[in-house]
């Protein structure tokens, strides 16, 4: 069984086909192939969404996904709790600023653990 639901959002949806279509992850890019790339990857995000997700294929059985949809309406999906952090903090202070903003997605090294590397991100222009 998969189900997934929506439990916070910046959009005020106009009707259930934009509910639905939030929800379906198939269109979305993975922000880790992103961040894989070897090259400067920057977004420029409109809106995001944060899906609950039951999937019993999953070795999780229960997780949160980010979606994050740019001004062009792409859509990008991270399950990375760090990277969500980052994100909000960013996203909650500059959504209502009347500049140009993006963010900057990159894998940075993990203090914790060696030869790891987490998921964030920052701020740009």
């Amino acid at each position: 069984m998969y189900k997934s639901e929506i439990i916070e959002t910046s959009i005020k949806f106009e009707n259930k086909l934009d509910v639905v279509a939030m929800k379906d992850v198939t269109d979305c890019i993975a922000v880790e192939d992103l961040a894989n790339s070897g090259e400067e990857v920057v977004i420029y995000p409109g809106d995001y969404a944060i899906l609950k997700v039951e999937n019993d294929r999953s070795e999780s059985k229960e997780y949160e996904v980010l979606i994050v949809v740019d001004r062009e309406g792409n859509k990008y999906k991270t399950g990375s709790e760090s990277f969500r952090r980052a994100f909000l903090d960013i996203f909650n202070e500059l959504h209502d600023e009347d500049i140009v903003w993006g963010i900057k997605i990159f894998g940075k090294d993990s203090k914790n653990y060696k030869g790891k590397k987490f998921l964030t991100c920052t701020a740009c222009r």
